[in-house]
């Protein structure tokens, strides 16, 4: 059991895709971000959609929807998800008609599947494939990442560096939270991104500082994550913000390093990570022989690690007891 008391932070830290945001999201230009998908994004979309066969729309569009003669020529074009016509009718009224509306001059529904695809956490090529299969019109990888996802990424990445500068002018000292992601699981990691959150009690869950890192860069892939979180506090100690208190899992190495480089920093261990690992040596430990009945226990044990580390309010003596 570690001797530090836990401290609980925001579990979506493992779920940050692996972006390299201060190099690359800085460089998309503000006049390149559409304001109004970026609030799409935000606040979500509340009208319900549906499918909708070629056939059925040949035959709703037969009539001209500005005077309602028969239409004596149409002409039909894609633009990802959308359709469009052109209809020329028997009074010469020539109307362009679309399938859905538009922002920013993007069609709606492609703007919806590229933050579907994001924020589910599916690949393009998974979706693309089921669209395939269905025979349905779907927008391509290089419009939802050049044209929506990119834009839309960067200009809530400038919110978060707004929210660090307003975060430095409180001179208040901050608690953070830090975790890596590393493109595949075990010891042979090619890619690492390491993050900081801010997880103050009511506070907006702000990305203080991101660092993407290559194992070439380190000297092995188990090195990834503490040279990341270095790289990530002396960052946001160049910015000047004041850490009071630092939540990570149970490397050793960033421990090592914590106690060694940053002594001043308060050092947590996340009671998640504790919960997780305990479980797993309990469960090991109770597939042994004559050890069979502490599986019962289990739960009840890893319950009570979460409660003493939520209740003992930092004091290691309080948790210690409990």
């Amino acid at each position: 059991m570690a001797s530090r008391s836990p401290v609980v932070w925001h579990k979506s830290l493992r779920r940050l895709p692996l972006f390299n945001f201060s190099s690359v999201l800085d460089r998309v230009r503000l006049k390149e971000t559409p304001k109004k998908v970026y609030k799409i994004f935000l606040e979500g979309f509340v009208h319900d959609l549906y499918t909708a066969f070629i056939d059925v729309l040949n035959i709703c569009l037969n009539f001209c929807p500005d005077c309602g003669s028969p239409v004596v020529g149409q002409k039909k074009s894609y633009t990802g998800s959308m359709a469009t016509y052109v209809l020329h009718c028997h009074n010469g009224c020539t109307v362009r008609w679309n399938s859905q509306p538009k922002v920013d001059r993007e069609p709606l529904g492609n703007i919806l599947i590229a933050a579907a695809i994001l924020f589910t956490g599916l690949t393009f090529k998974r979706m693309s494939d089921w669209a395939a299969a269905l025979k349905l019109k779907f927008i391509s990888q290089t419009s939802i990442q050049k044209s929506i996802l990119w834009p839309v990424v960067g200009e809530a990445w400038r919110e978060q560096k707004r929210a660090i500068r307003e975060m430095k002018a409180r001179r208040g000292a901050i608690m953070l939270g830090g975790d890596v992601r590393c493109d595949s699981p075990g010891h042979n990691a090619l890619y690492g991104t390491y993050t900081l959150m801010d997880i103050r009690p009511n506070a907006p869950n702000i990305i203080v500082s991101m660092e993407l890192l290559h194992s070439s860069e380190v000297k092995n892939s188990h090195h990834l994550e503490p040279e990341g979180l270095r790289r990530c506090l002396q960052d946001v100690i160049a910015k000047k913000v004041k850490i009071g208190t630092l939540a990570t899992d149970q490397h050793l190495i960033v421990g090592k390093m914590m106690r060694e480089d940053f002594p001043k920093i308060d050092h947590q261990l996340d009671a998640w990570h504790c919960s997780k690992n305990l479980t797993k040596k309990l469960t090991a430990k109770a597939k042994t022989k004559g050890c069979e009945a502490l599986m019962q226990w289990i739960r009840a044990i890893s319950n009570h690690l979460w409660y003493s580390a939520s209740t003992c309010k930092k004091k290691t003596l309080s948790y210690s007891s409990k």
